[in-house]
Order: structure tokens, then sequence, then C-alpha cells
């Protein structure tokens, strides 16, 4: 019969013969090889994801400087149970369960940014140091009105770390006090990373 991709219809190989197992094997291993490109191993139903939220509020001040994600945070997904929620002085992380390309992300909200100051979130990855660990950021300041709600979205695309390596997520501002969680509409501090196949 006919096949709908046009192909020729099968025959034994060889011909008048069953097929072999060595043909079957030939024929499964592309589903094999999608498998494990997609995500990251053959007996994997799905890659390596996290999701983690962060479901209150929080004051941050110009005179905290940066501050590291850190307790409250609980994981809605965690393919390999590699997110961390930390504690009051211990930061939160997602270790990097699988080498390969990673889209990850931050949404950090604020819903009372001042008049002339800036709020900004970062991703952080292999360490803590804003300055030497930064892999994405976002910003945003206040230039008319005063007391503007926005949600940051510091994301970093096709990043390629490697196996063990720790992502942290961190905020700032120049405000006097500004509150740090949940937007007005019900948007979440929210972080994120999913393994997107091999580098």
């Amino acid at each position: 019969m006919a096949h709908v991709s046009g192909n020729t219809p099968w025959v034994d190989s060889p011909a008048g013969q069953v097929i072999t197992a060595a043909r079957l094997e030939a024929l499964e291993a592309p589903f094999d090889q999608h498998r494990a490109s997609r995500y990251g191993a053959v007996t994997r139903t799905r890659g390596p994801e996290c999701r983690a939220e962060f479901a209150g509020t929080f004051p941050l001040t110009s005179a905290m400087g940066d501050v590291l994600a850190q307790g409250g945070w609980t994981a809605s997904l965690d393919t390999d149970a590699k997110f961390v929620p930390g504690s009051t002085g211990v930061p939160a992380y997602y270790e990097i369960p699988l080498g390969g390309l990673w889209d990850i992300g931050v949404y950090m909200p604020t819903v009372n940014l001042p008049i002339n100051t800036t709020f900004a979130a970062k991703l952080l990855l292999g360490g803590t140091n804003v300055g030497a660990n930064s892999i994405a950021s976002d910003t945003r300041t206040c230039l008319t009105g005063g007391g503007m709600d926005t949600v940051l979205h510091a994301f970093r695309w096709d990043c390629a770390p490697a196996v063990g390596a720790r992502v942290y997520t961190a905020v700032w501002t120049n405000a006097a006090s500004i509150t740090v969680g949940t937007y007005n509409t019900g948007i979440k501090s929210r972080f994120y990373a999913r393994y997107m196949g091999p580098a």
C-alpha cells in the first residue's frame, strides 16, 4: 500500500526473509537519538526544567545594596530536584543538572517605585558576585509621577552552563524603600530554567 510520506511500500530485508534485529535497531535509533537530544537521555520523558515562585513580598532599600534571593521560594516544578530555596542569609539557587543549552530567567515585580529611582534584577552564574558572575539583567527607572508598578524580566537564552553550575538571582534599588513581590495583577517573583538541547 502507498504511504502518506510518498515512500514506496516496505519489503522484506533481505528480500524474502524476516526483517533482522539489526534492521529494527537501525529503524529505532533515530527515535533514541531525538529523545537524547531533546530530553538529555534516552530514558527521560522530558528535559530538565525548574520553576520556582516567591509568593510574598519583602522590603528593598538602597542601604541594603545587592540582595540575593533567599528563603520563601517554593519550586512548583523541579524535574531533577536541583532547586535549593535558601533561608535567611543563605541564598537560593538552582544547580544545573545537565550540560547543554538553557533558557534561564527571573521575574521581579514591584508596586511602588518612586520618581527618579531605579529597580534592577540580575541573574548570576557560578557565584554570588554581582559584578563578576552576572549573565543577565533588567532595570526600570521611574521618570515621572512616582509610585510606578513594574515587572522586571532578567533572562538569558541559549546559555551553556557547565554541569553543577549554580544560578542565583539578585535585586537592587537606589530608592529609600520599595516593596518587591506580588504585583497588583497577581504576578509573582518567579524563577525559571529550561533545558533546550545540546550545545
